[in-house]
C-alpha cells in the first residue's frame, strides 16, 4: 500500500488526511487488519481517490459499498414488484420521478466495480427510475416518520440523478430510511438521545439519515481507510454546522475525552474502538460488513461490541456469503452471538432478501471494562 500513496503530490490537504490514516493503519491496525477481500478493494479504492475521483466517489467506490445497478432480473426488482402489487400505485412510478437520460461515469467505473458493473446506458436508466421508484414505494410504506418526504440525498459525491418532484433522490436515501425504520419500530429512538456507533459504514449514508432526521445524539464511525476517509470528507461537507471529531491518533481517551463526547460526529479506526469507555453507546450498527471477515475478527469485533453497548445492535449481513479471496464462508449461524443478548427480531430482509437483518437487546451493564 505505501508505494501506492507515496504518489501524493503537493498540498492537498483532502488527500494528505488519507495518507494519514493509511499510514496510522498500516502501522496499528494489527489485528483489525483486512481480510484479503477488502484489501485489494482497498487498494484499487485508494487509487482512485488519489486520481482525484472522490467528486463521482457515488458512481464508483459505492457499489463496492451498498449501492445496485440491478439488472431487470434481480431478486431485488423482483421483491419489489410483488410488495407493489400489494398496494399498486401509478404515482409511485409516474411523471413526479424523473431520471437523467445520460449520466456521466469516471473510466475507473468499470474497474473498480466489474464484474457487475453495467454502464448506465438511456435505456437501463428508464429501468432504474423505475427501480428508484419502487423502492420509494416500499419506503413510503414503512415510513412512520414521514423521512420519505423530507429528506433528499446529497448532491455531494456526484449520485445518479433521479429526481421526486424535483428533489434529488436516491435508493442509498432510501434504504437508509428503511433501516432506520426498522430499529426505530423496537427501539423507539428518542429525538438527539442515543449514541450510535456504526462499523463499516462506507460513505456515510446512514449516518447521513440519523443525523438529517435528529434521531441521534452523537454518531460515530468506525472504519479502516480509505473508506473512513471518504465517509469523514462527504458528512463534513454535507454537515458543515455539525461539530467534528476527525480522525487522530491517540493513546488513552482521557487525551481526547472532552472533545470526543461534546462532538456531534466522530471518526475512529477500528483499533480506537478499544479506547472508549464500556457502555458508551446505545446502539451498535454494521451493514454488510461482518462476512467479509475471517471469523477471528468477527468474534473480536462482536465481543467489542458487547463491551462497548448497552442497549441494541442491529446487524444487517448476507445470510451467507463466500469470500473467494480468502476462500471463507460466512453464513447467519456462524456469528458467535453472545448468550447475554436478547433478539428481539431476526429475519430474511424484504427487499434484499439474500440478506438477514436482526436486533438484539444487549445488556446494559458486564461487557468488561
Amino acid at each position: 500500500m505505501r508505494r501506492i500513496f507515496e504518489r501524493v503530490e503537493g498540498p492537498d490537504p483532502e488527500l494528505q488526511s488519507l495518507v494519514s490514516m493509511l499510514e496510522y493503519f498500516e502501522k496499528e491496525g494489527g489485528k483489525y487488519a483486512p481480510s484479503g477481500f477488502w484489501d485489494s478493494l482497498d487498494r484499487l479504492h485508494v487509487r482512485d481517490l488519489l486520481a482525484g475521483n472522490y467528486p463521482l466517489f457515488k458512481r464508483t467506490l459505492a457499489f463496492q459499498y451498498f449501492t445496485w445497478l440491478p439488472s431487470p432480473t434481480n431478486v431485488q426488482v423482483r421483491n419489489l414488484v410483488r410488495i407493489w402489487m400489494r398496494h399498486p400505485s401509478i404515482a409511485a412510478i409516474g411523471p413526479r420521478l424523473a431520471c437523467s437520460p445520460r449520466q456521466r461515469f469516471p473510466p475507473s467505473a468499470t474497474r473498480i466495480s466489474a464484474p457487475r458493473f453495467r454502464m448506465p446506458t438511456p435505456i437501463y436508466l428508464m429501468f432504474y427510475r423505475l427501480f428508484v421508484g419502487l423502492l420509494r414505494h416500499h419506503a413510503v410504506g414503512e415510513d412512520r416518520m414521514h423521512l420519505v418526504d423530507r429528506l433528499e440525498e446529497p448532491a455531494e459525491g456526484g449520485p445518479l440523478e433521479v429526481y421526486w418532484d424535483r428533489r434529488l433522490v436516491s435508493q442509498d436515501l432510501y434504504n437508509s430510511i428503511l433501516e432506520l425504520r426498522a430499529i426505530d419500530r423496537f427501539v423507539h429512538l428518542a429525538p438527539n438521545s442515543s449514541r450510535v456507533a456504526e462499523l463499516g459504514a462506507g460513505y456515510g449514508r446512514l449516518a447521513y439519515v440519523f443525523l438529517k432526521s435528529e434521531m441521534c445524539k452523537q454518531y460515530v464511525i468506525a472504519d479502516i481507510p480509505p473508506a473512513l476517509y471518504v465517509s469523514q470528507r462527504y458528512l463534513r461537507v454535507v454537515f458543515p454546522e455539525l461539530r467534528f471529531f476527525r480522525f487522530r491518533p491517540f493513546e488513552d481517551f482521557s487525551e481526547v475525552a472532552d472533545e470526543f463526547e461534546s462532538s456531534k460526529l466522530c471518526f475512529l479506526t477500528p483499533d480506537q474502538l478499544e479506547h472508549l469507555p464500556a457502555k458508551y453507546f446505545d446502539l451498535f450498527i454494521t451493514i454488510s460488513s461482518l462476512q467479509e471477515m475471517k471469523m477471528e475478527l468477527v468474534s473480536l469485533y462482536i465481543s467489542l461490541i458487547d463491551r462497548l453497548t448497552g442497549g441494541y445492535c442491529y446487524v444487517k449481513q448476507w445470510r451467507e456469503w463466500h469470500n473467494p479471496v480468502d476462500d471463507l464462508t460466512v453464513g447467519y449461524r456462524d456469528y458467535p452471538i453472545p448468550l447475554s443478548w436478547r433478539r428481539i427480531f431476526a429475519r430474511r430482509h424484504a427487499v434484499q432478501s439474500g440478506m438477514f437483518e436482526a436486533l438484539w437487546e444487549v445488556p446494559r451493564r458486564g461487557g468488561g471494562g
